[in-house]
């Protein structure tokens, strides 16, 4: 099964808007890929929400959507990709880019989503993809690559 790793601001779009990020919940939640979450990721998308979204209606809702999918996802532990870190913080523009990039070096998922900019120009070291892309390779019945 095709292993797909979003990004905090993925996951987050997802819970609160209706667009590509959704449907990405929706395929996690359907079957229609295995969802990777690291650590760094999930405890992020917790404080973003708590942060960003305290006071949105969709607040009970997103938070139940968010457990679904993690129940559903499979977990990373921050140790399993810790080794990575140096070089995740070579390569990130910004620092809080860090772990992340170590996650997916870390965890080797098929895809990895996301509509940053400066991640989607690792395309070199990483399986990196912007949401629009992902979903047509995963459309089309792919099973890895970029």
């Amino acid at each position: 099964m095709l292993r797909v790793l979003l990004d905090t601001n993925t996951i987050v779009s997802g819970l609160f808007f209706r667009g590509n990020e959704r449907r990405f919940l929706v395929l996690a939640l359907t079957g229609g890929f295995k969802l990777v979450l690291p650590e760094d990721v999930y405890d992020e998308t917790l404080r973003v929400v708590a942060e960003k979204f305290s006071d949105s209606e969709r607040m009970e809702d997103a938070i139940l959507l968010l457990r679904a999918i993690s129940d559903g996802s499979e977990r990373v532990a921050r140790v399993e990709y810790k080794s990575h870190l140096q070089k995740g913080t070579v390569m990130a523009s910004h620092r809080s880019d860090a772990p992340v990039i170590a996650a997916v070096m870390g965890s080797a998922p098929d895809i990895f989503v996301t509509g940053d900019k400066a991640l989607l120009r690792l395309t070199d070291a990483l399986p990196v993809l912007s949401s629009r892309n992902a979903l047509r390779l995963i459309g089309n019945g792919a099973t890895g690559g970029r």
